[in-house]
């Protein structure tokens, strides 16, 4: 669909009444998965007989509940929910944005962007930013643009990520700090963890050691390598020595890099102990089902530091990714988590991890970046849409110390 249609449909749905009790929910482009879906469960189990719209794609993994209505991305019917929904749910900073200043943008600014009134439109992020996000990534003139968007607000889990996007996003939209909706299930101690990891089809016998890179500009760096190099068996030795147990090695990576692993072939090699991630949507799943995490300059690392277990850092291209591409808000050496460049390394890292430091280490970490989460994120966000949905003021900012 070209602009000028969707200006266009805009345009007219913007003249027609916004949908009361009709609620947007955006995740990643379709998925049904993030922050979004936290606040989804929460509300639905408060008020299920809302209208509820989940926007889908067909790159989408998870079924959406038969109790929902989805729209494809991008269609037809997603501009028409888009302008027309009385509340609006997505994990970026807004759905409806403009980052230019010329006439025809401030044009379509005035059509697709400007706030509508009668609309509650609540951003959430997707994640604690370690790497440099929105302009803070950018260099030059390219700094320059400017920002505008639809959003009311936008929520944060700590300090940290409050003061990366007012930074990045050129204070453009009220944050609060309500927490993160996604990391509500790894505070929730009644949650089955066994229920959870059956439906990831992760034997319960299992320990699971999840391993989720983020992704580079080199598709290579995102997952390929470190994948290729592993010699698995020592990596299992490693946490059955250190933590007891039999282990399986569950590895997530962005769509793009898993068209260039060897899936198959890697889980027959290991008789099944080597898992794809990837199957379903929800990473707060994975990260609630995992008794060690390795990451590198993922947000999630931030998420899975709340549950107390063991993180550990794979870093081959640190210089690279910090000076070239992204470069961090933190000081990575001061991360509470033990960090190797090679496997070899991270074998050596496991075998001498010592627990208490560590808890103590993180205890302060946490304390130092101002993570407020206390596993109610989802709870204060649907307390505001449905005082919005019964016209109700929402609430002021929660800061829990």
């Amino acid at each position: 669909m070209n602009g000028l249609k969707k200006l266009w449909i805009c345009f007219v749905n913007r003249l027609l009444p916004v949908r009361k009790k009709t609620i947007l929910f955006y995740s990643f482009s379709g998925q049904f998965n993030d922050n979004p879906k936290a606040i989804f469960e929460k509300l639905y189990q408060r008020e299920p007989k809302l209208n509820i719209v989940w926007v889908t794609s067909s790159k989408t993994i998870e079924t959406f509940p038969s109790y929902v209505q989805t729209v494809e991305n991008e269609s037809k019917d997603y501009y028409r929910n888009l302008m027309r929904a009385q509340i609006v749910v997505d994990n970026y900073v807004g759905l409806r944005l403009s980052t230019e200043n010329g006439f025809l943008e401030r044009f379509r600014r005035r059509i697709f962007v400007k706030k509508r009134k009668s609309q509650l439109c609540i951003s959430t992020w997707h994640g604690t930013p370690l790497k440099r996000i929105g302009i803070d990534a950018l260099s030059g003139s390219e700094r320059k643009a400017c920002y505008y968007t639809c959003s009311d607000y936008i929520v944060a889990g700590c300090n940290l990520t409050k003061n990366a996007l007012e930074s990045a996003y050129y204070h453009s939209v009220p944050v609060k700090m309500y927490g993160t909706p996604r990391n509500d299930i790894l505070l929730d101690k009644t949650v089955d963890v066994t229920r959870v990891k059956e439906k990831l089809g992760v034997a319960k016998n299992y320990k699971v050691v999840l391993f989720a890179p983020t992704f580079r500009n080199s598709v290579e760096y995102s997952g390929v390598k470190q994948m290729s190099e592993w010699d698995f068996e020592k990596l299992f030795s490693a946490l059955q020595k250190r933590f007891g147990g039999e282990w399986c090695f569950v590895f997530r990576v962005h769509h793009m890099v898993l068209k260039a692993i060897d899936v198959e072939g890697i889980a027959a090699k290991y008789g099944g102990r080597i898992l794809n991630g990837n199957l379903h949507d929800d990473m707060a799943e994975y990260l609630l089902c995992a008794d060690v995490l390795i990451s590198d300059y993922s947000g999630s690392i931030f998420d899975y530091a709340l549950t107390g277990k063991p993180c550990f850092l794979l870093a081959p291209d640190r210089e690279h990714y910090e000076k070239s591409e992204r470069g961090f808000y933190l000081d990575y050496d001061k991360l509470p988590f033990p960090t190797a460049v090679n496997s070899e390394g991270l074998n050596d890292k496991i075998a001498a991890f010592d627990g208490q430091k560590y808890q103590e280490g993180v205890k302060t970490f946490l304390s130092e970046i101002g993570n407020v989460e206390d596993g109610r994120a989802s709870e204060r966000i649907v307390d505001d849409v449905l005082d919005f949905i019964q016209k109700r003021k929402t609430k002021k900012e929660v800061i829990n110390t």
